[in-house]
């Protein structure tokens, strides 16, 4: 893969990654399916065209704070006339699109057209082989493996996996996953998040709970009362 460019050499801006967030939007009655955000104004930069064509590079699960809740995002890499990042959450209309239609093409090398296309309140993504302008189309399923999707992409663009949390210490064991959902049930009757009744105990975000901590970890969320629901 190889990318001809004209070098300017002399005083530019850095080249730093574009960021299109993917989301449906409104300005002066034309609709926007994704946008750039301006940190120094805190708004909204409405992107009108709807496609990007570029080398697919690396698909990145991102883990980020939204509304003070956990979120994950994917990251969507590409390689155009510098590089875009697309940025959408991990469980939305537009990721689970993107990644069966993905998963369906042999040679993800060459170069792709995403496109966000609108739906009912959600967005879908659309894939279309550069070369030849022809969609790509797959079979939609619910249920699909997404995380097992997003390894199979990378693996077939040679990218190696993500770091997982570092398995616990031999002689060191781990609550259950049973033990650990009633934790996060407990946490959110009360209001309160998992990671902040975790960290004061030296755990960090994705690191596995050890059971001789459990105990105590549970007696500190109890100090919680217990929200009140009106019915």
């Amino acid at each position: 893969m190889s990318i001809q460019t004209n070098i300017q050499l002399g005083l530019c801006d850095p080249p730093e990654p574009i960021y299109l967030y993917v989301g449906a939007g409104e300005l002066q009655g034309q609709q926007y399916l994704w946008y750039q955000y301006d940190l120094e104004s805190q708004q909204r930069k409405p992107v009108f065209k709807r496609g990007l064509t570029g080398y697919l590079k690396e698909l990145r699960v991102t883990a980020k704070q939204h509304k003070g809740k956990d979120a994950n995002k994917l990251d969507v890499v590409v390689r155009c006339d510098r590089i875009y990042i697309i940025r959408s959450g991990i469980e939305t209309n537009f990721t689970k699109t993107l990644l069966l239609t993905l998963s369906v093409v042999s040679d993800v090398s060459s170069p792709l057209t995403l496109a966000v296309a609108p739906g009912d309140d959600v967005v879908f993504a659309r894939l279309y082989n550069a070369t030849t302008g022809e969609r790509v189309k797959a079979e939609w399923n619910p249920n699909a493996p997404w995380l097992d999707l997003i390894q199979a992409i990378n693996q077939k663009l040679g990218v190696s996996p993500q770091p997982q949390s570092p398995p616990p210490l031999p002689g060191k064991t781990t609550i259950d996953k049973n033990q650990f959902a009633t934790l996060v049930s407990m946490c959110t009757e009360r209001g309160i998040q998992t990671s902040a009744v975790l960290t004061p105990f030296g755990y960090q975000r994705g690191s596995s709970v050890l059971a001789k901590d459990y105990q105590k970890i549970m007696q500190e969320v109890l100090k919680y009362p217990v929200r009140e629901v009106a019915f």
